[in-house]
């Protein structure tokens, strides 16, 4: 990857963190896991919550590519990759916040992972 369009990538995460309103009444765990979720559903690293038959969860979710081209990989997780919080914990404590943020992140669910023949 060239300078520039790491530069580039660097600028527009930074952009969505300064930026982002998305989660100002939720008081997360670290820093990471909010900003995580902030850029759910874009290229990088991503986290969001969903609603299972038992539970809320989360789901971290990586594209590899931009939109048009996803290549996705998804799966729940139960304790913060950054700071070892209990997720579960966080979300029974902040559950009316959860749910409201579960619902706005549906959209993140209905991907399909394409591959691409070489």
């Amino acid at each position: 990857m060239k300078s520039y369009d790491l530069l580039l990538k660097l600028q527009k995460y930074l952009k969505l963190l300064l930026c982002s309103k998305k989660m100002n009444t939720l008081e997360f765990c670290c820093e990471e896991l909010k900003f995580a979720v902030d850029i759910a559903g874009q290229e990088g690293l991503g986290a969001f919550p969903k609603k299972f038959t038992d539970r809320c969860r989360f789901v971290l979710q990586s594209r590899i590519c931009p939109p048009g081209k996803e290549h996705l990989a998804r799966c729940t997780i139960g304790f913060c990759p950054w700071c070892g919080c209990n997720l579960d914990e966080f979300i029974d404590n902040n559950e009316k916040a959860i749910d409201e943020l579960a619902d706005k992140s549906k959209k993140y669910e209905d991907f399909i992972t394409k591959r691409t023949k070489k």
